[in-house]
Formats: C-alpha cells, sequence, structure tokens
C-alpha cells in the first residue's frame, strides 16, 4: 500500500506512504509521487522505541538505507511501490466472478463474496419466490456482516431491507407488509460507476411497486475478507439490527428460488467513444502491463495507467449518469 521500511544492522528506515488508514478519501492517491515520499531513520540500538528521528542529522545514511531498499525490493519482486492500491482505486477490477446471472436455493450459504451475485455496490434484478406463513421472518438472502453488509429479510410480516457501509452509514429500508401464501418479490439495485456512490434500489411484491430508496454510500470493494453470502439465513455476524440477537435468523417459510441478473449495456461498436476507449484501453494496458516488473521505475508506470484510467473511467462516469446507466466495464489484460 506503499508504506515501506528496511532494518539492517541496527539502523531502521522507512516512510509511512500516501495512505492514512483511517482516512476513507483516496483522491489524493493519483498526485502521489513515492520518489518524495519523507523517510524516517532509527538507531535502534540506542533508541529502542524509535522516538528519535536522525532522518536530517544523518541524510547520508538515509540515502544509504533507501538504495539498500530499492535492491531488496527488486530482489524479492516489491516493485512497483505501492502496487497494492491499484484495487483499491480501481474496485471494479477486483477478481470476481464473471458470471452474469444467478439460480440460487434455500440452504445455499457460505458463498464467498466474489462469487456471489454483486449487491454490494452493483447493477443487479433479482426475482424471488417464497411461500411465506402469515407473520413471516427470517432472511431471505444476506452479505457480508454486520460491520459490512446487506441483508433482505422479513421481519413479523413486514419485508425488510438493511445496508451497513463499513458502519459508517447504515440504511433501512421498510418495504412492506408480506401476504401469507406464495409470493413473488422482485428487486433492483442501480449504482452509479463511481467510488462509494450512492445507489438506487426499488422493490416490488406480487408485481407491484412497494418501495424506493437510497443507499446513500455503498462499499467499493469488498464488505469484509471473510463473510459470505447466504440464502435463508445470516450466517457468521448478523447485518441487521433488527434480528442481531437472533442469529442466524433462518426464514421460517420455504425459499423457492432467487435468480438474480445483472443489469448491463450493451457497448455499441458504432458509437466513436467505445470504439476510442476499446481501442487505447487495449494499447495503454498491454503495453504497461508488459513493463511493470521488478524495475525501479515500475511505480512512475503504475502512476501513469492510474491516472490514464481514471480519465477515462471520468469520461465513462460522465456518460453513464446521464444514461443512468453502468458503463461496461473494459478490464485488458
Amino acid at each position: 500500500m506503499g508504506s515501506r521500511g528496511i532494518y539492517h544492522e541496527g539502523w531502521f528506515a522507512s516512510t509511512f506512504g500516501p495512505r492514512t488508514p483511517w482516512v476513507t478519501d483516496l483522491s489524493g492517491l493519483t498526485s502521489w509521487d513515492p520518489q518524495q515520499d519523507r523517510w524516517e531513520l532509527f538507531n535502534t540500538r540506542q533508541d529502542f522505541t524509535l522516538a528519535r528521528d536522525l532522518a536530517e542529522e544523518q541524510s547520508a545514511k538515509v540515502v544509504e538505507m533507501k538504495d539498500l531498499f530499492m535492491r531488496e525490493a527488486v530482489a524479492n519482486k516489491v516493485l512497483p511501490i505501492g502496487g497494492g492500491l491499484f484495487t483499491p482505486l480501481n474496485p471494479h477490477e477486483s477478481k470476481r466472478s464473471t458470471n452474469t446471472e444467478w439460480a440460487l436455493y434455500s440452504g445455499m450459504i457460505r458463498i464467498p463474496e466474489s462469487q456471489a451475485p454483486n449487491v454490494r455496490n452493483g447493477n443487479i434484478r433479482a426475482e424471488i419466490e417464497i411461500e411465506a406463513p402469515a407473520g413471516a421472518s427470517g432472511v431471505i438472502f444476506a452479505m457480508g456482516g454486520y460491520a459490512g453488509g446487506v441483508s433482505l429479510y422479513a421481519y413479523e410480516g413486514e419485508l425488510r431491507y438493511e445496508y451497513s457501509a463499513l458502519l459508517l452509514k447504515r440504511d433501512k429500508i421498510n418495504i412492506g407488509s408480506l401476504p401469507a401464501g406464495r409470493v413473488n418479490i422482485e428487486f433492483e439495485m442501480r449504482t452509479p460507476f463511481e467510488r462509494a456512490a450512492p445507489a438506487e434500489v426499488t422493490f416490488w411484491i406480487n408485481g407491484k411497486k412497494a418501495a424506493t430508496g437510497t443507499v446513500e454510500r455503498t462499499v467499493p470493494a469488498t464488505f469484509t475478507a471473510a463473510e459470505t453470502f447466504d440464502v435463508g439465513l445470516d450466517t457468521a455476524s448478523p447485518v441487521a439490527d433488527d434480528y442481531f440477537d437472533q442469529a442466524p435468523f433462518a426464514f421460517n417459510g420455504v425459499i423457492e428460488y432467487l435468480h438474480f441478473q445483472q443489469i448491463f449495456r450493451v457497448v455499441d461498436p458504432a458509437n466513436r467513444f467505445d470504439q476510442a476507449f476499446n481501442h487505447i484501453a487495449l494499447i495503454v494496458n498491454r503495453k504497461l502491463d508488459r513493463n511493470m516488473g521488478p524495475i525501479p521505475g515500475g511505480n512512475v508506470l503504475i502512476k501513469c495507467r492510474f491516472d490514464f484510467l481514471m480519465f477515462f473511467d471520468s469520461l465513462r462516469i460522465f456518460k453513464a449518469v446521464n444514461q443512468h446507466e453502468k458503463p461496461a466495464i473494459h478490464a485488458v489484460g
């Protein structure tokens, strides 16, 4: 993530890097130059608590330690510096399922988030068939956990939706009453193509629009490293406040099936914007990929790639917002 350091013969040199872990705004990363990072220097044999920074007094030693770090970085394939920032800056390129449709049934649990329908920040539509008893309660589907996750569930005969954005924001929607018997539920989520964008969600019960709402802050890359997608109950930590003390809060009716389908636009081959983007992205991505090996200049190349992608993402966002659609993702290797 850009933070780095090296120890050698009692000396320790380090630099904090560009990202403060508890700050969510990543906009400054695009102008980060790792060559300009300020390094600290400590003599651990005399100052094991790292209380006295000697970088200004012994600048030559700092240069020596930085050079040693670069040699070790090359030897151990650490370069490019900050390569781990690629996913936070480009969450849409995270490794995930290539599926565009999912057919899920009761009892299918612990599905890794990367292989599940993207109900976190996607553009997706679901059709769900259930048999609901009077006063139905229980989870229909859930992904993630309390700190970050989303759940569609019944609570004492009412259909509800809750979205936890890493404890920064919690959105709750009371959708409407669930009639007893066979019930068709439809759910749609539309999210603009930008980091932590608000998403519009819409719900239908038996073909009638029941509720609309806004998830004010979506989670860009992943809810958690260990929580999963579950049908019919909520494993591990519960997403919603309503059933926090009743987890896993299994649905007390019957879930016939859930069918999720990605909403996307087809790239128009006659569109000059799409033609230009596809052509330039193909050339630049391939050229950069060939040159992003363990070389000292790799950090510069990855920064160029960030700038390039952000420029074209901005154009795609502008176009998508006007069309209220998510742009197709052009991932070229």
